[in-house]
């Protein structure tokens, strides 16, 4: 491929990860547009989905088209969640058009979002996105969102629950040993805040970083068991242009586990994202956990909240 004269980079497929739905029309107060007479009649609404069931009884009749982009076709490998979501969309826009579509790469979500676009939707929803972008690697995800929220689209997507699965910090090495400071002198960060994890377990971590040019550009994420001992380390993606390493195993043993980064002190920030399952961090950066197409210009970000409390979850 790299032979193609019009072949500019090449990287590997970033997929995208799915975000939870909410708890119903009353709890995010929809029935008082409902007792309004305001129930989306004459809107468009487009749903960008992993997959969904057009056929689902509880807005069959709403579906006004649909078009699979997703490799498995319009169910995806699971329509469960998209399905959820567009019931939440059918349950708060009762008399709205649906049309639905389900992606599994960035190139056919955007394929995906220009055929909401050119059905002339009114408003598109996505509980879907992209973690750990580097360097501006959010540019085709956002740029999509972005270009459809300035063609007077509402762009609707989750905010993301990488809250307490995410940590962000400068490259701080004060001590000189190679390990980068997680928290004050802390050099590690534990999965699932010292819980026991059984063996077999899968996890994946993402590490990225951005800065100056000219400084360090070298970092490797471990995975170490409770002894301190590495168990997997990270691979580089750097040959394809991204300041981006991916790690993903399977935990070999009964214990508690933890990350460390590698490298030289920089005035690069170091950003660290872990499977759901490695959540919550024992040291984790809520600020900053956005998750692409939530970070673009123009959209609506939608953060989870407890219904119980009316606040904000932490997770979010």
């Amino acid at each position: 491929i790299t032979s193609v004269t019009w072949v500019e980079s090449i990287r590997p497929a970033l997929m995208p990860t799915q975000t939870a739905t909410s708890e119903g029309v009353e709890s995010i107060q929809a029935d008082r547009l409902h007792n309004l007479n305001i129930t989306g009649s004459g809107v468009k609404v487009g749903v960008l989905t992993l997959g969904v069931r057009p056929s689902s009884p509880e807005y069959a009749d709403q579906v006004a088209a649909s078009n699979a982009f997703h490799a498995a076709g319009i169910e995806g490998e699971d329509p469960t969640h998209g399905t959820a979501v567009t019931e939440i969309v059918s349950d708060t826009a009762p008399d709205a058009e649906l049309y639905l579509t389900s992606f599994d790469s960035i190139i056919n979500y955007a394929d995906a979002t220009s055929w909401l676009r050119e059905n002339n939707v009114d408003v598109i929803v996505i509980s879907a996105g992209w973690q750990s972008l580097p360097e501006g690697g959010n540019g085709y995800v956002t740029e999509v969102a972005s270009n459809a929220a300035a063609d007077d689209i509402v762009y609707a997507t989750a905010a993301g629950n990488a809250g307490q699965k995410h940590w962000e910090g400068k490259a701080a090495d004060t001590d000189g040993d190679s390990w980068i400071e997680i928290h004050e002198d802390e050099e590690t960060n534990a999965l699932g805040n010292g819980r026991r994890y059984a063996a077999g377990t899968e996890v994946r971590y993402t590490l990225s970083w951005e800065g100056p040019s000219t400084q360090p550009r070298d970092y490797t994420l471990y995975l170490l068991n409770d002894e301190g001992e590495v168990v997997a380390e990270s691979q580089a993606l750097g040959e394809f242009g991204l300041s981006l390493e991916v790690l993903q195993t399977t935990l070999p043993a009964d214990g508690e586990y933890g990350f460390a980064i590698a490298g030289e002190e920089s005035q690069q920030t170091l950003t660290v994202f872990g499977s759901d399952n490695t959540s919550p961090f024992e040291h984790y950066t809520t600020e900053g956990s956005l998750i692409a197409p939530a970070t673009a210009e123009g959209v609506f970000a939608v953060g989870a909240y407890d219904v119980t409390t009316g606040r904000r979850t932490q997770y979010s």
